[in-house]
């Protein structure tokens, strides 16, 4: 476990030093499904580019991730999404420097054949703690993605920025995948496989 919590980790902070760009290729810790950013399902790799510092209806760093949607003539050329916390389905609402997108990581986190996407929030105020943070995952589909469920924060008033960085992978090799998520504490929490929309998971 040991070893992976160091591939965890060093995938999240190879992804926060390229300013939040996800390119979806694989990777030592890249999600099991082999579909890794394939968020429509179409057989072509799908690019999701994070503007955390991006104002959204009028919410100065509220945070944004833009999707180019692959197709066999480009990233993009086809299809283009921008999702926020203001867009439906996602959970929560687009607030000041809440930073949506700052982390994000991709993996088919509940095994219906098609790449979902987690994003981190780690600005997010939470009731009355102010950037306790949070992740949310956004659901792949035939149509892209679309909606959203919160990760349940297990520790919410012991640390802040939950939700940076994040990291998917099949940490404990029964080819589910996981998800591993940090805040400004040195403690990362591993969800392993088996995520759904309701927001249960296979355990932490």
């Amino acid at each position: 476990m040991r070893k992976n919590l160091r591939t965890a980790v060093a995938t999240a902070a190879v992804g926060a030093l390229t300013g939040g760009l996800l390119v979806a290729v694989a990777g030592p810790a890249a999600a099991v499904s082999g579909l890794e950013g394939d968020f429509n399902g179409d057989g072509h790799q799908d690019i999701a580019v994070s503007a955390p510092r991006a104002s959204v209806g009028g919410h100065a760093a509220a945070g944004s991730v833009t999707v180019l949607y692959g197709s066999p003539t480009g990233a993009g050329a086809a299809k283009v999404q921008t999702l926020s916390q203001n867009s439906a389905g996602v959970p929560g609402g687009a607030e000041a420097s809440d930073g949506f997108g700052s982390h994000t990581t991709a993996g088919d986190f509940n095994g219906d054949g098609y790449a979902d996407l987690a994003v981190g929030v780690p600005g997010e105020d939470v009731g009355s703690d102010a950037n306790g943070g949070t992740a949310v995952i956004l659901w792949g589909g035939s149509a892209g993605l679309s909606g959203g469920t919160t990760v349940s924060d297990p520790a919410g008033t012991s640390h802040d920025s939950f939700g940076a960085p994040l990291a998917a992978g099949d940490y404990d090799g029964d080819g589910r995948d996981d998800l591993a998520i940090g805040s400004d504490q040195n403690t990362i929490d591993i969800y392993r496989g088996g995520f759904t929309k309701s927001g249960s998971t296979g355990g932490h």
